[in-house]
């Protein structure tokens, strides 16, 4: 039988437990995050496709204050960096001090995918709106072996063939469909996606080179650049749960890939590094990494959303 003294303790207990998670991911400047490709916030509520699924709320739900960029689903990295910079300059920062954050004049940014080469891209020509970079799943260097991803956009949408010309009808029509589901009509530009694709590590690294591995590819890059800490994740599972329907297809572009000596289905290992790296072998896939398709995702293995969620709180305790 409880004694009263007990019972005050258990109460105390609780309410610090309480306290204390609402306040776990409560960074000093808010959380950005930037989509991929064909990734967009969705105007219609949670959706199969939804990017970043449950995960701007499993971040608030616990003191964070998270904005989705809307970005043009299919473009290149220059058109995608000032879609964000003006994201954060024009909405978030004044939005934040509307709501008292009158401290906040720039964001820490989560990009997954081409989110992380748009991130690198705000950091490098816009360092003054940037606390911090986070990327996950982000090609940033050309693999060590194998084929990239980029190399396969470029090949699967080739017009001198009819499966090329199919390709590219049906990456036009999913860009078109994702911005649609966005409610912003950003436009999408498969040219010019592909026509920066073909230079894109050689070309894009020279114009921003900031914390790029040094030495070898699979190390790391400077932790922090002009003031900005750089941090990376990445996964190496392309098969995670029986019951996801994009697994088949990230096993077997893993197969016809075969980048690095581990990949998550589209990005190698080695690729994903740059400044500090957090972790590179999740047990996750390209679409696990951002909880898509519902959180269907592995059962046995570190949540996406427990990812998301520790590295916020890595951010708080940095005083970011």
């Amino acid at each position: 039988m409880f004694t009263r003294n007990t019972l005050i303790l258990l109460s105390s207990l609780l309410i610090t437990i309480s306290a204390h998670a609402s306040t776990y991911t409560q960074t000093k400047y808010p959380i950005v995050l930037l989509s991929g490709v064909m990734g967009s916030p969705n105007a219609f509520g949670p959706i199969p496709t939804e990017y970043f699924y449950g995960i701007e709320q499993a971040l608030e739900s616990s003191g964070a204050r998270v904005y989705v960029a809307p970005l043009s689903p299919l473009h290149e990295d220059y058109t995608r960096g000032e879609q964000a910079r003006r994201f954060i300059e024009e909405i978030v920062i004044p939005y934040e001090h509307s709501r008292g954050y009158h401290w906040v004049d720039k964001v820490n940014i989560l990009g997954h995918s081409q989110g992380g080469i748009t991130a690198r891209y705000v950091a490098g020509v816009h360092p003054h709106l940037v606390a911090t970079i986070s990327t996950i799943g982000t090609p940033h260097n050309a693999p060590t072996k194998g084929m990239s991803l980029t190399d396969f956009f470029i090949l699967a949408t080739q017009d001198d063939n009819v499966l090329g010309q199919l390709g590219r009808i049906i990456n036009g029509l999913f860009g078109d469909i994702s911005s649609w589901l966005s409610g912003t009509h950003l436009s999408n530009d498969l040219d010019a996606a592909l026509e920066h694709i073909e230079n894109n590590f050689a070309a894009f690294n020279q114009d921003f080179p900031q914390a790029l591995p040094t030495g070898s590819p699979c190390g790391e890059g400077q932790y922090v650049v002009n003031g900005i800490p750089y941090f990376s994740m990445g996964g190496t599972s392309p098969l995670t749960n029986f019951f996801d329907p994009s697994d088949a297809a990230l096993g077997t572009l893993s197969l016809i890939l075969q980048v690095d000596d581990k990949n998550d289905g589209a990005i190698g290992r080695c690729q994903t590094h740059i400044g500090k790296v957090i972790r590179d072998n999740y047990v996750m896939n390209h679409g696990d990494e951002i909880n898509a398709l519902y959180g269907i995702v592995s059962p046995f293995a570190t949540n996406p959303r427990t990812v998301y969620r520790k590295h916020a709180n890595y951010l708080k305790n940095m005083g970011l």
